[in-house]
């Protein structure tokens, strides 16, 4: 099993985060109050990226890598990272196409 402890960014608390292979895929929990509550996290997020900010010690971050590579976890997470990128694109196209309305209508 893998364990990290993270820092919050927010509240500066401490959460420990644990990584292991199971039958059924990867348990890969946080003991933050959005893991708690069933959502994903920004702490397993930023590790799982291989983002150490507010890591405060824990396993060799590249183990954890190497453990979510090719898992339903991983794909999962470049869906989103995909996703966001579309989204952020679609962004500056709607902020694009008000501003030649606005134009527009100027007359």
């Amino acid at each position: 099993m893998l364990r990290y402890r993270v820092r919050s960014d927010s509240t500066g608390e401490i959460y420990e985060i644990t990584a292991q292979a199971t039958q059924a895929g990867i348990r890969f929990a946080c003991t933050c109050a959005g893991a708690a509550s069933g959502l994903h996290c920004k702490h397993r997020l930023r590790l799982a990226a291989g983002n150490t900010k507010g890591l405060v010690d824990g396993d060799d971050v590249a183990a954890l890598q190497d453990l979510i590579r090719g898992s339903v976890i991983a794909a999962v997470i470049d869906e989103i990272d995909r996703l966001d990128a579309e989204a952020a694109r679609m962004k500056a196209a709607t902020a694009d196409a008000k501003r030649r309305l606005a134009r527009a209508m100027m007359g």
